[in-house]
């Protein structure tokens, strides 16, 4: 799959090759007189999977009047979330098994999954308990195992094998991202192109080291699996003679051994995907997800019900869902209430042409005295320079004493707020929003003022703090000698990882880490309007904690740490 002879003979009709032996072993079936099991039938069909069957579609068209081969499009949910990617893992959790004996391995990989946090609106949602048991997953739970994978896997696995893994995993993360894009040029569809036989080309590595150098074995659920299957199968057969004698007690079922088999139609389907979209468009447009989620709607009813009469119950609570949705959508529908936001509610709505939305609420105020002194000097000095309309270019500028004095903040107080929404356009042209909060969902990105060859295009940060004030600008620089309000945020900064090279061509996720608190800029102010969208930052687990980079006195608090944390992650991986 992938390489240039592949992708030639699906070009030249390797479909038709497989039609003519269906064909030739009819013929010798209905024809000639032979049976179904001859070994001439079998020489033909064998080695291929096929049977000497047409379906109504061949019947009807045939390869030579209509190709209907095309028209079958690809499936990414089976084919590879449910298909080769889930085998993948699989696999990849049997190489854990034997290479660290016990459990400790994927125990610890279990342990780095539950510490990913969540990101966006249902993007990357909480792992399970048990990520590597894979029980009751869906679709887009297998692809948040790809997404966050990376930094859970790595250093679980010897070297040089450790490094391969993880430019694997990059190159199935580039394909899944590329082959899921809703919008396409002709520029991505020959990267994805390209990526296909990059992936082809690393996943038969993968399969061929591991058969090499690791004797994998079924997980302890695949042989309890097939343990059960087999007892049923003679119970079955019991059931069926009532004379025979009753079998004796199974023996203790013993692990057999397991490699991941790439000899698959959904491996084989892989190279489908830029002839379906050049033919069809992008794979959201033919994706049979949309049917699998009304699976949820339903799951979702039942949960509702007693469990007594629950298809009854289910249907009311459907109609009542229907009539209750129809009545908001109606503007003619007099007995809805319909919610008024104010000024200080907290989830104030903001239309998408806005870059951010911040509430005004004064329900936190604090007194800025309460802030160490040094802060205040920088929060005037912040203030003052986008007062004057200074481009931001990553330091604080430097104002003397006289020209901070010509701020002031109204009351001496700044109101504290939960979250921040930040607006953005995705790469398909579609407004999108975030939601920024210092507790559960602090990271954010802007664009690097940086001009240097070779420097990362974005800074990323983790906010502390969503403020705002009303502030007074005096002195002759003033534009507007009235009260203006004024937004921004406490942040600390990350910097990237020196030496490390990441990107596509290093098929490396970009690294970084805290800023030291040595440097005057660890922590800064921010403009909300600098801020491009949240970004998901997940801890690079291989590196471990420290607490060198932000030192504090015994007993001391900060809100630079949760309040259950003592030290940092040393480094960072950004989710591309």
């Amino acid at each position: 799959m992938g390489l240039v002879h592949d992708l030639r003979a699906r070009v030249n009709m390797a479909r038709t090759y497989f039609w003519n032996k269906v064909l030739d072993a009819r013929n010798l079936i209905y024809n000639v007189g032979l049976a179904v099991g001859h070994a001439r039938i079998n020489a033909l069909l064998q080695d291929y999977s096929l049977l000497p069957t047409i379906n109504a579609f061949a019947g009807k068209l045939g390869p030579f009047k209509f190709d209907f081969h095309p028209m079958l499009v690809v499936d990414h949910l089976h084919e590879w979330s449910l298909g080769v990617w889930k085998a993948t893992f699989t696999h990849i959790i049997r190489v854990l098994y034997a290479t660290i004996p016990g459990e400790v391995a994927v125990a610890t990989l279990n342990a780095r999954f539950r510490q990913i946090p969540s990101f966006g609106r249902g993007t990357v949602r909480r792992f399970c308990s048990n990520a590597a048991e894979m029980k009751k997953l869906a679709g887009h739970n297998y692809d948040n195992l790809l997404v966050n994978i990376i930094p859970c896997i790595e250093g679980l696995l010897p070297e040089p094998f450790n490094s391969r893994l993880l430019t694997t995993l990059f190159r199935l993360s580039e394909w899944n991202a590329l082959a899921k894009l809703r919008m396409h040029t002709e520029a991505t569809l020959n990267y994805l192109d390209k990526t296909t036989t990059v992936i082809g080309r690393e996943l038969r590595s993968f399969a061929a080291t591991t058969q090499a150098e690791y004797k994998t074995v079924e997980l302890p659920g695949e042989t309890t699996s097939r343990a059960r299957r087999s007892a049923r199968k003679k119970a079955n057969a019991v059931a069926s003679d009532p004379s025979a004698p009753p079998p004796p007690p199974p023996p203790p079922p013993v692990a057999k051994g397991k490699f991941l088999n790439l000899l698959t139609y959904k491996f084989h389907a892989l190279g489908d995907y830029v002839q379906s979209i050049r033919l069809f468009g992008t794979a959201d447009s033919f994706s049979t997800q949309t049917g699998e989620l009304a699976h949820r709607f339903v799951k979702r009813l039942y949960g509702r019900t007693n469990k007594n009469s629950a298809m009854k119950q289910m249907t009311r609570l459907e109609r009542r869902d229907t009539r209750l949705r129809r009545a908001a959508q109606s503007a003619a529908a007099p007995h809805v209430r319909v919610r008024v936001f104010s000024d200080n509610d907290a989830t104030l709505y903001v239309g998408l042409d806005a870059h951010h939305q911040i509430s005004k609420s004064r329900k936190e105020p604090i007194h800025i005295l309460k802030f160490v002194q040094r802060f205040i000097p920088k929060l005037k000095a912040h203030l003052l320079s986008r007062l004057l309309g200074r481009d931001f270019d990553g330091d604080e500028m430097e104002f003397s004493q006289a020209e901070r004095d010509t701020v002031n903040i109204v009351q001496s107080k700044i109101y504290s707020v939960p979250t921040m929404r930040v607006n953005f356009t995705t790469y398909d042209m579609r407004r999108d929003q975030d939601t920024i909060s210092p507790r559960t969902h602090p990271n954010v990105m802007v664009l690097s003022p940086e001009t240097t060859p070779n420097c990362h295009p974005f800074w990323y940060a983790r906010v502390l703090g969503i403020f705002h004030l009303e502030v007074i600008h005096s002195g002759p620089k003033s534009r507007n000698g009235g009260t203006q309000h004024m937004e921004f945020l406490w942040v600390r900064w990350y910097g990237t990882e020196p030496g490390y090279r990441s990107g596509f061509k290093a098929a490396r996720l970009p690294k970084i880490g805290f800023v030291p608190d040595s440097d005057d800029y660890a922590f800064g102010l921010l403009d909300p309007s600098l801020v491009l969208r949240g970004c998901h930052i997940v801890p690079a687990f291989a590196s471990g904690r420290t607490d060198t980079l932000l030192s504090l006195s015994p007993g001391q608090v900060t809100s630079a740490r949760h309040k259950d944390e003592i030290d940092d992650w040393a480094n960072f991986y950004v989710i591309m």
